[in-house]
């Protein structure tokens, strides 16, 4: 008798520790779909495989610019031609460009929406836009439309370690591809280096439509 309530007690033990450690799955799923649904929030940031961004704001509008791969890669601007405000654009088209040596840089809306403001005051020539491009570095705003159509082809900043890794060694065997010229650079970069700052100063107009055709679009 006495063993059976010793064995008993053992197994009403056994349960409420596994009732408390469901409790506390439960409890830790909570917070995960809470971030989850904060991916529409202002401030969050996504990469647009054409590696332009777009930030959502408090507005209901969402700033957009290059990245930081990008960025370095032309390291800077002549000047920049911006889409007028009130046109509508489709997610993935290409609605402005950058100006750097004479080639002309063609890039992509990162979502879908109608153009609201433009940043007449940007330079991408400028030390704080070469550091924080996703904050000082905005060149025009999006009144977005369809978002969540949008947000399904793009992917959040926190995420996109992984995938700016693998654009950096398609990079890479980019240069080393196209021209012996860039060959040590793209060698340099695959063993852990990384490629200079302006570096599209350095192709020519075939190799800067390429590079355009295979990272831009």
């Amino acid at each position: 008798m006495v063993f059976l309530l010793v064995l008993l007690t053992i197994v009403v033990v056994i349960l409420f520790q596994l009732l408390l450690e469901n409790g506390k799955g439960i409890h830790a799923a909570a917070p995960a779909r809470a971030n989850a649904a904060t991916d529409t929030s202002p401030g969050h940031l996504f990469v647009h495989d054409g590696h332009t961004w777009a930030r959502l704001d408090t507005s209901g509008e969402a700033k957009v610019g290059i990245d930081h791969f990008l960025m370095k890669i032309i390291g800077g601007a002549d000047s920049v031609s911006l889409p007028a405000s009130g046109r509508s654009v489709r997610q993935g088209e290409r609605v402005f460009s950058i100006l750097r040596g004479g080639k002309e840089i063609g890039l992509v809306s990162p979502i879908e929406g109608v153009i609201a403001s433009v940043n007449e005051k940007a330079d991408l020539n400028a030390e704080a836009a070469r550091k924080e491009p996703y904050k000082e570095a905005w060149l025009f705003t999006i009144k977005p439309k369809n978002l969540s159509g949008s947000l399904r082809n793009v992917r959040s900043i926190e995420s996109a370690s992984g995938w700016f890794d693998g654009e950096i060694r398609r990079f890479s065997s980019f240069l080393v591809a196209n021209s012996p010229y860039f060959a040590g650079v793209g060698a340099t970069m695959q063993d852990g280096g990384t490629y200079p700052a302006g570096i599209i100063d350095q192709m020519n107009e075939e190799q800067v439509r390429v590079f355009e055709s295979r990272f831009l679009a």
